[in-house]
């Protein structure tokens, strides 16, 4: 992944430990990490697949049955007056996660997709809601 595409307080995974690291700094092509040695290569780490339990986890909610499932999941997510909603899409049958995402602000109906929690934490942010995310893997 490229240092460019994140922002202070995005997740991401160190490629060969599978550690999740938080970023502190962005210097291109350099990650700084909050935890101990924590400068990176870019190349040295990946994205973390949205899933589930991390937005379940985080906030967000569903009134959708998991026995209801049609290929894709509604979730919403609301922090004072604003919220965003969006829905999970599935594939190769009933409960396989694809890491499809879309999200259309305010109700627009113009959509755009996503996989991974960097880029979920970056719309979030452009829009101006601050959400912590929090993962149950060990931190940096």
């Amino acid at each position: 992944m490229k240092a460019k595409e994140l922002m202070i307080g995005n997740w991401v995974a160190q490629r060969h430990s599978g550690l999740m690291l938080k970023v502190s700094e962005v210097r291109p092509p350099y990650i700084l990490a909050d935890c101990e040695g924590g400068q990176f290569y870019e190349d040295t780490l990946e994205p973390i697949p949205l899933t589930v339990e991390i937005l379940e986890k985080n906030g967000f909610v569903t009134k959708d049955k998991p026995d209801s499932w049609t290929g894709y999941r509604s979730y919403m997510y609301k922090e004072g007056s604003t919220g965003i909603s969006f829905r999970l899409f599935h594939d190769n049958g009933k409960y396989k996660w694809s890491g499809t995402c879309e999200i259309s602000l305010n109700s627009l109906p113009y959509w755009i997709r996503f996989k991974y929690l960097h880029e979920l934490q970056n719309i979030l942010n452009i829009c101006g809601i601050e959400k912590e995310f929090k993962l149950n893997k060990m931190e940096g």
